[in-house]
């Protein structure tokens, strides 16, 4: 993933937890394995961009959390 602007904070696990993670400010680079169980949030307008070979999927752990749900 590259941070094109704003701030995109990054954490690993399995709940969204925004006092743990790291901040990437515009023109980070984040990587990972594959099927990690991680999470992400902005707090300000923020504009990323993934990479990856496809296909790909977003799976929630708890299919509530989707947005698509609410």
């Amino acid at each position: 993933m590259t941070v094109i602007s704003g701030t995109f904070h990054m954490g690993l696990g399995d709940k969204l937890d925004t006092t743990k993670g790291k901040a990437l400010p515009a023109g980070s680079i984040f990587e990972m394995p594959a099927r990690i169980h991680h999470f992400g949030w902005a707090s300000e307008e923020t504009i990323i961009q993934e990479h990856g070979i496809g296909p790909l999927s977003v799976n929630y752990l708890n299919p509530t959390d989707a947005p698509r749900q609410k």
